[in-house]
């Protein structure tokens, strides 16, 4: 389901590659967040307690239409974002977060466990 106030499009394979991989929040101390590749074409929102959430293309980045994150790289380009914001769609400011690289922790996605770094490729 599409919020409200974040048009939906379609996934390419430049919005996955940007985007898929393990996040650490800057300013807060919590565990890092991934953004998982879901099958062929989708993105799951996994947090570092286990919660995870369908994501959705929109023209600016990422968002989350069941709890209203959005997620945006902080430099234009392609490739893999080094640097993005987590904020809410009715919260306060985004904060950044920073690519995690080499993660090397199991996840759980739908019915599979892989490591991370498979999961996401």
């Amino acid at each position: 389901m599409a919020s409200a106030t974040q048009p939906s499009t379609a996934f390419t394979r430049a919005i996955l590659e940007r985007f898929v991989g393990t996040y650490q929040l800057t300013e807060i101390n919590v565990p890092p967040f991934r953004i998982v590749q879901d099958g062929a074409s989708g993105l799951t929102f996994v947090r570092g307690d286990g919660h995870a959430e369908p994501l959705l293309a929109s023209p600016d980045g990422l968002f989350a239409p069941d709890s209203g994150v959005l997620i945006r790289a902080v430099a234009p380009g392609v490739g893999p974002a080094e640097t993005i914001t987590y904020g809410r769609i009715s919260g306060r400011g985004p904060v950044e977060a920073r690519r995690v690289v080499n993660a090397r922790s199991t996840l759980s996605v739908g019915n599979s466990q892989c490591p991370q770094w498979e999961c996401a490729a």
